[in-house]
């Protein structure tokens, strides 16, 4: 998903190529694993908020 957003307008800039494929899929594996990780903090009742300090 990630990759489909980014990448084309990437590669028509010249800015990502051959050289950089695995490069750009492991920033984007981290990108989706972040956003995951994200989602599943934020909807868990893992997290109490508590006063200040």
């Amino acid at each position: 998903m990630i990759w489909e957003r980014l990448a084309p307008g990437l590669i028509s800039c010249k800015v990502l190529t051959a050289w950089d494929a695995e490069a750009f899929l492991i920033m984007c594996e981290a990108l989706a694993r972040y956003r995951a990780a994200t989602q599943l903090v934020n909807g868990s009742a893992l997290l109490v908020q508590g006063g200040p300090g």
